[in-house]
C-alpha cells in the first residue's frame, strides 16, 4: 500500500471533485466480445458485423482478418498488466483484486485476477483488439466481478498505513501501466483517437453510462507503448459489477509496409480485370 505525495493529493481530489465526464455511450456492446461472435455489437460510430475470425476463434485472435486490415496492429499473443483499484479520502490505496497487477493474455479467455477484496466472488480481467474497418480498430479490456457482486460497494474499506481502514471513496484502473500494449514491428505511429469507459449493473448485459476518459491520457497523440493509467471515479456504491475500457487507435504502417500493401492491392485488381 502506498500514499500519494500532498501535491498529487491536491490534484486527484479537484478531479474527483468535479466528478466524472460523462458522454454519450461512444462504444457499447450487447454482451462480453467473443472472436467467434459473428453477431452485430455496438461499435465507437454504430453497429457494424464483426469480422470471420481466421484463427477459429483461440487466444491471440482478435478477429484479424488481413484483407481488411492488413496492418493488423498488436502483437497476436502481446500480454498487458490489468488491476482494479480503490482509494480512501487520503489516497491511500489497494487493489480491488486480491492479485494486484495481473499479466492478462490478449484473446477471448479471461484470466483470474484474484480474490474480489470487497465481496465472495473474484474480480477477472480480458482484453483484444477487434478490427472494425480498415482505418478502425478498438482495443477493449473487460473487468468484472465472477459472482455479478459489486466491483466497489457502498461498504469498501482500504488500510491505512497507520493501522485501521477507511471507507473506499473513489475507485480507478490501470491497463497496461507495467506491462504495456505491444505493438507490430511494422508500426510506426499509434494515434489514439478516443478512450471510454463503460459501467454495468448487470454483467455487462447493459452499460449504465459511459465516460469519455481520452484527455487523461497523455500520449494519446503517439500512443506507443499503449498505457491507460485510468481516470479517479467518485462513483463507489454505485452497483457496477462489470466495466468495459476502449481504446479507438489508428496505426501508421512504415513506408515499406505501405509500399506492399499497395502493390498486393494493384495486383489483386489487375486479376479482377482479367477475368
Amino acid at each position: 500500500m502506498l500514499t500519494y505525495t500532498p501535491a498529487a493529493k491536491t490534484i486527484a481530489l479537484a478531479l474527483c471533485a468535479a466528478g466524472p465526464a460523462f458522454a454519450e455511450p461512444i462504444g457499447m456492446l450487447s454482451r462480453p466480445y467473443n472472436s467467434a461472435d459473428q453477431s452485430k455489437v455496438q461499435a465507437f460510430g454504430g453497429a457494424l458485423p464483426l469480422p470471420q475470425p481466421i484463427d477459429g476463434g483461440g487466444g491471440g485472435g482478435g478477429g484479424y482478418d488481413p484483407r481488411v486490415n492488413p496492418t493488423r496492429g498488436v502483437n497476436p499473443f502481446d500480454r498487458v498488466t490489468m488491476s482494479l483499484l480503490m482509494y480512501d479520502i487520503d489516497l491511500n490505496f489497494v487493489p480491488v483484486n486480491a492479485g494486484g497487477e495481473v499479466s492478462t493474455l490478449r484473446g477471448n479467455a479471461f484470466t483470474d485476477g484474484g480474490a474480489n477484496r470487497n465481496g465472495t466472488g473474484r474480480v477477472r480481467f480480458q482484453w483484444d483488439e477487434v478490427v472494425i474497418s480498415s482505418t478502425r480498430t478498438v482495443i477493449r479490456a473487460f473487468i468484472s466481478s465472477t459472482n455479478n457482486q459489486p466491483l466497489v460497494p457502498a461498504s469498501a474499506v482500504v488500510p491505512r498505513a497507520g493501522g485501521g481502514t477507511s471507507p473506499a471513496l473513489y475507485w480507478t484502473w490501470h491497463f497496461g501501466s507495467i506491462d504495456p500494449v505491444n505493438y507490430m514491428s511494422n508500426i510506426t505511429r499509434v494515434t489514439l483517437r478516443r478512450a471510454s469507459m463503460s459501467q454495468s449493473t448487470d454483467g455487462g448485459i447493459n452499460y449504465f453510462t459511459t465516460t469519455t476518459t481520452t484527455s487523461n491520457i497523455a500520449t494519446a497523440n503517439d500512443w506507443r507503448p499503449g498505457v491507460d493509467n485510468g481516470s479517479f471515479m467518485n462513483t463507489v456504491g454505485d452497483g457496477t459489477n462489470f466495466v468495459l475500457l476502449q481504446y479507438e487507435v489508428e496505426y501508421i504502417p512504415n513506408a515499406g509496409t505501405i509500399a506492399l500493401l499497395g502493390g498486393g492491392l494493384a495486383s489483386l485488381t489487375s486479376r479482377r480485370r482479367r477475368r
